[in-house]
């Protein structure tokens, strides 16, 4: 899990998403936002796990605007389950977020045989 500082969507300077990294190097591995909040492998546009808003945290305000994905936790089990997966952090407390990205609470659940 991390800060994997690439793009869901798009990539920097115009390339293309940098999500092929993890599907070259991770195959194994499912992204638990994605198994979660993703529609016919698009994100859900009212809950789309951008980790990383200038927009919303303050601690961002003098950074060009910039909203993306870029916080992930990944998985790699036959005996585990996402089950739940949300941002959290992404109230400030006194005008302060904890930290310029977002966080990823997420759940996994034993699967029975």
């Amino acid at each position: 899990m991390g800060d994997f500082n690439f793009d869901s969507e798009i990539g920097y300077f115009g390339a293309e998403p940098e999500n092929w990294i993890l599907a070259k190097y991770a195959p194994d591995f499912i992204d638990c936002w994605e198994a979660l909040h993703y529609i016919e492998g698009k994100p859900d546009p009212k809950n789309d796990g951008k980790t990383f808003d200038t927009r919303t945290n303050p601690n961002l305000s003098n950074h060009v605007e910039e909203v993306m994905r870029y916080d992930r936790v990944m998985l790699k089990s036959k005996t585990w389950q996402v089950t739940h997966c949300k941002i959290v952090g992404n109230r400030p407390t006194n005008g302060v977020c904890i930290s310029d990205h977002y966080g990823l609470y997420t759940e996994l659940t034993w699967r029975s045989s």
